[in-house]
């Protein structure tokens, strides 16, 4: 398991380039390795994604690289459409090791009493439209 995530709740199909170069070194460390990876991945699906719920229908592209992991698309959260920007800082020198932002994701009456973000019922009613920033660990 990669940072707590079962393989059994993920799916979906991806395709990849990955680069390398190795210098010729008597002494190679780790830090002389250049390394990246580009991947598309579509259909992406994870069980209990965030809040108990599913992500599904993912279709991103992943960028990986010494600093992180970025990787950004679109996907159905519990069903809603919803837009992912975010990554992974390998090294951070903030502490803060992911951050994922959700945008254009427009909630009606139902779903967001369904996802627990019904703020204000009696003075907010119809579609709403919000952008959440997720912080990971």
């Amino acid at each position: 398991m990669i940072s707590g995530l079962d393989p059994a709740r993920v799916a979906g199909r991806s395709e990849m380039n990955l680069h390398f170069k190795l210098p010729l070194l008597r002494n190679l460390k780790f830090d002389d390795v250049e390394f990246g990876v580009k991947a598309n991945l579509t259909g992406a699906a994870i069980a209990k994604a965030a809040m108990d719920r599913d992500l599904s229908d993912g279709d991103f592209a992943v960028d990986l690289s010494r600093p992180g992991v970025h990787l950004q698309g679109k996907a159905r959260f519990d069903g809603i459409p919803i837009n992912l920007d975010g990554g992974v800082t390998f090294k951070p020198k903030n502490g803060v090791r992911s951050r994922y932002r959700a945008s254009h994701c427009r909630l009606d009456d139902a779903e967001r009493r369904r996802l627990d973000f019904d703020f204000l019922p009696d003075r907010i009613s119809g579609p709403m439209g919000i952008d959440p920033d997720l912080f990971g660990f």
